[in-house]
């Protein structure tokens, strides 16, 4: 093998033609070239992979942390899909692996082999490899096993795809190798899945560098379901556009890039830049005077978030108390929902605005961390956050409770009084939690306070001037509590002045990266690592999860703790997922067929390759074929 493949090697210096023991890609090849003649290496001679110390990796990714920091899902996520079987790496310009993802079961031959943090893949270290040569050409690349250069790669396999900026620029290489076995129909559908990967990157490292100004996502799909089909636009507030990510690039062609900077939005996308807006918060414009050039394409506006003012937030939760995960702020909760990124874009200018706001949704939607995160984001945040269950407190304690007493107020009062929530709040936010459930006499109490800022203490003699800002929420419809009257009407009207609508889980288009995000948290929490099997993954997100995200959360902590693997399968998964009268078979039979016909349909039904991508033999998926009447189209 060693003299069969430098012979092989050498003869790259002579011909381009068919070379001893079988063609190779014209990258293949001419990488060779490159290794021979401009860097002189020796296919048995290259040093063994170089790996950094911490110290000295620490100078090569402090650089690049901000890259790095965005790509944390898409690492996670890729590692998921195919951490089994192969490696992932990130690394920067120079061809380091500043951050990694691998299983107990490669960590050792990874170490071995140089596939590990730290490593040094650049092509005038190593020769042809996924890394180097993908830094090098700025294209995606295989390099499988003997197509290494050096004799020492030659039982790896890598693939690598380039991450740009928006201006095009490569910040990063996103690869997996593995030293098993593997070959290029393997490899080919794992590119695909990368290039993937790589996309959402670069949307991710675009939204950031665009979040002050108006984004413009294009898609064929008129549900914008499918994120990897979009293209981005950046839009100015004159309306000119400002940046293109590199599939409007492709897709607005044959227009260069640079030609369509600085043009009114509407010349490029045939539509007025009032009717863009409008599809922020409805349905997307149909893009007709494009369909000729482009075909079907769709427009929908993401309107900017611009950051809070910085100010010192509340203590830190410390660890083990309940809730001791970091604080969320608003870009978090957002997520890529564009309803909860609306929300998030008013709040943020309603906040300061003296208005009190009201937070609407079902339960578990994440109201209370949502007006947390908003209190955060005021001018108020450096004051008190005091939140208040209206639902928890008994009818008559309420009062007591929010508004204060002076001492001897009445009979059982505390010797010393209490000042009260609202008093509590002074200068900060109060947050009251289902104030559908507030009783009338206190609800007149509370609108004295809202409408002339003042609170009147049970058995003070005079009121107290107070400065609070107020956040309401309820999962009730207020106005049905007005028709029966058991809410005052002046209270609803001055609270419904800011509202402000959660959508529920199913709802929201980032779902899947939602249940992915609660899952791996749980298993950090407790020192672990967990993927979910696809089974899994597509009933979590076929569910309609009524209990929102905190019943999300619920059910992550309980298949994370019964789970004895890193992977989450259907079997850890609460037996009310699966539908009424607690029957998993049936349901679950029917995601596994799901998963098997995507499975099967995007390996062109070969079986070998289904096989090895579900982790099962190719007799188990014949069987599961047979057991579900699945049929090649």
């Amino acid at each position: 093998m060693s003299s069969a493949h430098v012979s092989r090697v050498i003869a790259c210096l002579e011909t381009a033609a068919a070379l001893p023991g079988g063609a190779l890609s014209p990258e293949i090849i001419e990488s060779w070239r490159r290794c021979l003649r401009e860097y002189g290496l020796e296919p048995a001679r290259v040093d063994q992979v170089q790996v950094l110390t911490p110290a000295e990796l620490k100078d090569f990714r402090d650089p690049v942390e901000d890259v790095v920091a965005l790509a944390q899902p898409e690492l996670d996520r890729l590692f998921r899909l195919v951490g089994d079987d192969y490696i992932v790496i990130f690394a920067d310009t120079q061809g380091v692996a500043v951050d990694f993802r691998v299983s107990a079961s490669l960590e050792t031959e990874g170490r071995r082999t140089g596939i590990y943090l730290g490593s040094i893949w650049n092509e005038r270290a190593q020769g042809t490899n996924g890394v180097g040569t993908c830094l090098r050409i700025g294209r995606p690349v295989s390099v499988v096993q003997d197509e290494h250069f050096a004799l020492r790669n030659t039982s790896l396999t890598c693939t690598a795809v380039p991450v740009r900026n928006p201006r095009g620029e490569i910040v990063a290489i996103l690869d997996t190798g593995t030293p098993r076995a593997s070959d290029h129909t393997r490899e080919r559908l794992l590119l695909e899945i990368m290039c993937a990967s790589a996309q959402r990157i670069e949307r991710r490292l675009f939204r950031r560098a665009f979040a002050d100004t108006l984004i413009v996502r294009l898609s064929a799909d008129p549900e914008f379901i499918d994120g990897s089909q979009e293209a981005l636009i950046a839009v100015d507030g004159g309306g000119r556009v400002i940046g293109l990510d590199q599939p409007a690039r492709e897709l607005l062609a044959p227009q260069p890039a640079d030609g369509l900077l600085g043009r009114p939005v509407s010349a490029v996308l045939g539509i007025e830049e009032a009717d863009l807006l409008a599809t922020a918060g409805g349905r997307p414009a149909d893009l007709g005077a494009l369909a000729a050039r482009c075909g079907r394409l769709y427009a929908k506006a993401v309107l900017p978030a611009p950051r809070p003012r910085s100010a010192p937030g509340p203590r830190p939760r410390p660890a083990g108390e309940p809730g001791a995960s970091r604080l969320l702020d608003l870009a978090d909760l957002a997520g890529a929902d564009a309803r909860m990124g609306n929300a998030v874009h008013l709040g943020r200018k309603l906040v300061d605005s003296g208005l009190p706001i009201l937070l609407t949704g079902e339960t578990g939607t994440g109201k209370g961390a949502f007006a947390e995160a908003l209190h955060r984001a005021s001018r108020r945040a450096g004051r008190p956050f005091v939140p208040v269950n209206c639902a928890a407190i008994p009818e008559g304690l309420i009062e007591g409770e929010l508004f204060g007493y002076r001492p001897g107020a009445f009979t059982g009062a505390a010797r010393g009084g209490s000042r009260g929530k609202i008093l509590e709040a002074d200068g900060g936010t109060l947050f009251l939690d289902e104030i559908g459930d507030m009783p009338l006499e206190a609800q007149t109490r509370l609108l004295r306070v809202l409408s002339e800022n003042e609170i009147a203490p049970l058995g003070a003699a005079r009121p107290v001037h107070v400065d609070i800002a107020v956040i309401a929420a309820t999962h009730q419809p207020l106005e049905a509590l007005v028709a029966t009257g058991r809410f005052r009407e002046d209270l609803f009207h001055r609270l419904t002045g800011a509202v402000l609508t959660l959508p529920p889980l199913r709802e929201r288009s980032d779902r899947a990266a939602l249940i992915a995000s609660a899952f791996d948290a749980e298993a950090a929490q407790r020192g672990r690592r967990v993927r979910l099997s696809p089974e899994a993954a597509l009933l979590l997100e076929r569910y309609p999860w009524p209990g929102n995200i905190r019943e999300l959360l619920h059910v992550a902590r309980y298949a994370v703790a019964i789970s004895e693997g890193e992977t989450i399968t259907l079997g850890c998964l609460p037996d009310r997922l699966f539908g009424s009268g607690g029957q998993p078979a049936g349901n679950a039979d029917s995601v596994r067929a799901h998963v098997l016909r995507i499975t099967l349909e995007r390996c062109k039904w070969n079986v070998s390759m289904a096989a090895r991508l579900l982790g099962v033999s190719r007799s188990t998926l014949h069987r599961q074929i047979r057991e579900h009447a699945l049929q090649r189209p």
